[in-house]
């Protein structure tokens, strides 16, 4: 079924990044009774924005956002709630990295829901702060460093 998988990065108002937005809103903001300002979508400029799709339809995304020199920011991991469990995170998650250390980047930071913490864990990311709410839910900050293919 994930034979058809695959990762890109997309360009900010291009319409695979407004699909992503969709989906953004339909998994992460709806829930909370929380909608995007066009303000925030302009804010996602710097951003690298990664989508993957099946068949030709986006089922997850992510947002890499610049912090510093050698760190990024993933924010707004989702993948489509039917193809949760499928793999697809994992592999959204890896893709970004693989972009990132293209990119230069050594350190990747996030801010994860408590109920995904052990999703981040398997793939090597650390837990590198105490419970916070963030948006009303409880949050932990994890990071992982990049170690570039040689």
């Amino acid at each position: 079924m994930l034979q058809n998988l695959k990762f890109q990065v997309v360009p900010h108002w291009s319409p695979a990044y407004r699909q992503a937005i969709y989906l953004r809103y339909k998994l992460l903001r709806q829930p909370l009774g929380l909608k995007y300002t066009r303000a925030q979508m302009e804010e996602e400029d710097n951003q690298i924005h990664i989508i993957g799709t099946l068949n030709d339809r986006i089922v997850a995304c992510l947002c890499l956002v610049p912090l510093a020199d050698d760190t990024l920011k993933m924010r707004q991991v989702c993948v489509d709630s039917k193809l949760q469990g499928s793999g697809i995170g994992r592999q959204l998650v890896k893709f970004s990295e693989y972009i990132a250390a293209q990119k230069g980047y050594s350190r990747l930071v996030l801010n994860a829901r408590d109920y995904v913490i052990d999703f981040y864990l398997k793939q090597n990311y650390r837990i590198c702060s105490d419970l916070f709410l963030e948006i009303g839910i409880p949050h932990y900050k994890m990071t992982k460093t990049l170690i570039p293919d040689l």
